[in-house]
């Protein structure tokens, strides 16, 4: 007997707001896998520009800036990159890492959970186990911005903008899909002990 409760059997074909859910799934599948890409790319980026390039980035206490074009640039509040000891770069790259890593697991995950959408699996195990993911990574996102921006001025960084209501949000959202994952475990459960009943 199968754990998996999918909205379309051999018996009879997907009604229309099935095939829209499974139309609209397909598209966020994608556009949570560029989401990806780019966090990916991100991250990618702070390797490039906190080592080779950092002669185009500014600093400051609000984050930083890319800059290209003709030098001096000068932002007041702001230093350049470069200027900064090779350990503070490191630094500044690790940070990036650091918190891209809990964006980049919530990108993965859902795109996971909306390809099984698509294809019609629904309230299965599988499910379940991406929104627990989701759920988790969400909730570690603000320790790990925290953390990464710890590090960063431990090392002499200047960013101090570690703080926004977007790792509150996060928090919540993270906290509600993690017990929304433990009811769909909860109902597929419940919905396979019945099937073995009957």
């Amino acid at each position: 007997m199968s754990n998996v409760l999918t909205f379309e059997t051999e018996e009879r074909t997907a009604t229309r707001p099935e095939q829209r859910m499974r139309a609209i799934s397909r598209a966020l599948a994608v556009v949570f896998l560029i989401l990806l890409a780019v966090t990916v790319l991100w991250a990618a980026g702070a390797v490039i520009f906190s080592l080779i390039l950092p002669d185009h980035v500014l600093v400051g206490a609000r984050g930083a800036d890319l800059v290209f074009g003709h030098k001096p640039y000068a932002k007041p509040g702001m230093v350049l990159f470069a200027d900064q000891p090779l350990a503070t770069r490191i630094a500044g790259m690790v940070d990036v890492l650091i918190a891209s890593v809990p964006v980049a697991m919530t990108l993965f995950n859902l795109h996971g959970l909306f390809r099984l959408y698509a294809t019609g699996i629904v309230f299965a195990r599988e499910n379940a186990r991406h929104l627990k993911h989701i759920g988790g990574w969400l909730l570690v996102y603000p320790f790990a911005k925290f953390a990464a921006n710890m590090l960063f001025r431990a090392f002499g960084g200047t960013d101090h903008a570690w703080f926004s209501a977007t790792l509150i949000q996060a928090l919540l959202l993270g906290a509600v899909v993690f017990v929304i994952a433990q009811v769909m475990e909860i109902g597929e459960e419940i919905e396979r002990e019945r099937s073995e009943f009957v």
